[in-house]
């Protein structure tokens, strides 16, 4: 998996999202920092 999205609680993994790894948005917000960008190239470079 290149992508996914981890539910932690405390410290265990609560679930892994491969279909929908949300939080980026929280995580931009949190951090004031861009990530899609970052993330959108990555998944580019996978595909070619």
């Amino acid at each position: 998996m290149f992508l996914v999205g981890l539910d932690i609680v405390g410290d265990k993994v609560m679930e892994v999202n491969v279909f929908s790894p949300g939080g980026m948005g929280h995580a931009c917000k949190l951090n004031d920092e861009n990530y899609f960008e970052v993330v959108i190239q990555a998944i580019e470079e996978q595909l070619h």
